[in-house]
């Protein structure tokens, strides 16, 4: 099932504000599972001293290294600047 059908199902069916709760509460639990397991293979990838770019629109051109990583976010400082940043391993580009 894709998103438009799954889309027109809910939208023509007749689900209470408590099952469409429980749904959403699916929905985000998902979301964060798929993230989570995102971060995690991120962080198997990295690793500190690593030059890596920043998914960011400020960011853009910009190289920084990797002085911390941790369980979701990894600490930056960026080369040839003074800037340090604690960043989502999501947002970083190895």
């Amino acid at each position: 099932m894709n998103l438009s059908q799954l889309a027109k199902e809910i939208n023509n069916s007749s689900l209470s504000i408590e099952e469409l709760s429980q749904l959403n509460a699916l929905v985000v639990n998902k979301v964060k599972s798929i993230r989570k397991a995102n971060s995690i293979m991120n962080a198997s990838i990295l690793a500190i001293g690593q030059k890596v770019k920043l998914n960011h629109p400020r960011m853009l051109g910009k190289e920084f290294e990797i002085t911390q990583i941790r369980k979701t976010k990894c600490s930056v400082q960026e080369i040839g600047g003074n800037g340090s940043y604690s960043v989502p391993m999501s947002m970083v580009i190895a």
